[in-house]
């Protein structure tokens, strides 16, 4: 300090009302100079006071002021000085941690124990928040409560309410949880919404999963349990068929279960059962039309009027081997269909496609008794094979028809894929069946063999008695043995 400093602050002294200072006292001051470390106080002492920076304030004290010279601000008087030269320690930290700590209580008093804070940092195992002024943090096993809050970047600037799980002041710690909070908050509102919904009342609410046992629902407070049976009236369709999650769906209140919070549910209860009269509407052997609404391994689902849809059997569905339904049909398509049976009590419509294209329809004109055809094997058996001549036209090869000489086992002839020509033995339309024979083609090829060979036999003949007669003339003494030495003797 020099001789000018000195001055002005003994003229200080002299002028201020005289007032005796204690440690722990709490006191304001005008910041008055910058040093190295700190600043220097005037506060009324004798001599001015000195704040280090590090006393300035501390990381968990939060929304914090930067020191500006000329500006008056309040402190705690940690230390007095032994001599008269020796300047009064200050804090600016210690006081305004005091004040927001007791801020922090008389809060949780008037809150029954909750507090609002302000997500302000993201870090690791959880959120650190504005807690009136003090650095808090939510572990992040408290920091979800089940709502869909997501990411917790998606919380800051944002205001929670939270309950203390630790407040340790000498440590600087509070440890908080959103969690304990959003749960007796939910509690609650599940008491209050089961308390008012009945079994039979129809709700809306939205798809929050489908699993392989039934479809979860939200209804706000509380999720509820459509069981598979009460998804749809259809036997057939997965409730993935027919429900998205979010979707958006009415439901009917099967049960409720107040002491445990579950709540059953039904969709199709919630509509008008549309099998009701069905056998009234639809009789075997009609046709209707309809719309493809679903697909599966075994078939297709076709509805033929609003909540009423029946199967056709992948074996129904064409002619042709169909490996998959949607070799043949598309969702969505719209179809002529079959009525083949109508079972009112188990809520089941069986349907034809393919029926209504029957090859069979022109078989006699396309084939007669007589003509040979060109087959596939289609299934071997004991007593013969099952070949096809066209999608949707089989005949019987039977074992007695597949040789020429007797076969203990068709298996040895013939396999499965294999291509033969076959001829019709007879076509009986009315009982969808056709003979075939490969005998009759095999002992026509055998006598045309033979005809051949006996043909070939005299034309040899035929040439050694012509060659005959140009080596001896007409002398009947000469013999073909004695033609065939002459030959040798000439070579």
């Amino acid at each position: 300090m020099d001789y000018g400093d000195f001055v002005k602050q003994m003229e200080r002294i002299a002028e201020a009302p005289s007032r005796s200072f204690k440690r722990g006292d709490v006191v304001e001051g005008v910041l008055v100079k910058a040093a190295e470390g700190g600043w220097y106080v005037d506060f009324g002492h004798k001599t001015e006071g000195f704040i280090p920076q590090t006393e300035w304030t501390k990381s968990f004290i939060l929304d914090d002021v930067e020191p500006k010279l000329g500006q008056r601000y309040r402190f705690l008087l940690v230390k007095l000085g032994k001599e008269e030269e020796d300047y009064p320690l200050l804090s600016r930290w210690r006081l305004v941690f005091e004040e927001r700590w007791r801020e922090l209580e008389r809060a949780l008093q008037e809150g029954d124990g909750v507090l609002r804070v302000t997500c302000v940092e993201t870090v690791k195992g959880g959120m650190m928040v504005n807690c009136m002024g003090l650095r808090g943090f939510i572990p992040l096993s408290h920091l979800h409560a089940g709502n869909g809050m997501g990411s917790p970047k998606k919380l800051l600037g944002k205001e929670l309410e939270v309950k203390v799980l630790e407040l340790e002041k000498g440590r600087r710690n509070i440890k908080l949880s959103y969690r304990l909070v959003a749960e007796e908050r939910r509690q609650k509102e599940v008491e209050e919404f089961l308390s008012r919904i009945n079994e039979g009342d129809v709700l809306e609410g939205k798809v929050v999963s489908v699993t392989r046992f039934g479809v979860f629902v939200n209804l706000g407070p509380v999720d509820g349990l459509v069981p598979m049976s009460e998804v749809t009236y259809s036997r057939y369709l997965k409730p993935s068929s027919l429900v998205k999650k979010n979707q958006t769906v009415k439901v009917k209140v099967l049960s409720v279960d107040r002491s445990s919070g579950k709540v059953s549910l039904s969709i199709k209860r919630a509509l008008p059962d549309p099998w009701e009269g069905i056998s009234e509407r639809y009789s075997p052997g009609s046709t209707v039309d309809g719309r493809v609404t679903g697909l599966a391994e075994f078939g297709a689902f076709v509805e033929i009027e609003p909540g009423v849809e029946g199967l056709i059997h992948i074996s129904s569905l064409s002619w042709d081997k169909v490996g998959s339904p949607k070799e043949v049909l598309k969702i969505g398509q719209s179809v002529k269909v079959l009525i083949k049976d109508v079972n009112a009590a188990e809520k089941r419509i069986s349907l034809g496609y393919r029926e209504l294209f029957d090859p069979w329809d022109k078989v006699e004109e396309k084939y007669s008794v007589g003509q040979d055809v060109e087959c596939v094997v289609k299934e071997v058996k004991d007593f013969g094979a099952f070949v096809e001549i066209e999608p949707g036209i089989e005949g019987l090869l039977h074992v007695s028809q597949m040789s020429t000489g007797r076969v203990s086992a068709p298996s040895s002839l013939v396999k499965e894929g294999d291509r033969l020509t076959c001829r019709i033995l007879s076509i009986d339309k009315a009982s969808r069946r056709i003979r075939l024979s490969r005998r009759a083609i095999l002992e026509e090829e055998l006598a045309e063999r033979r005809r051949r060979e006996e043909e070939e036999r005299r034309r040899q003949q035929a040439e050694e008695e012509k060659l005959k007669a140009s080596i001896v003339g007409e002398a009947p003494s000469v013999t073909l043995q004695d033609i065939l030495k002459d030959k040798a003797s000439r070579r």
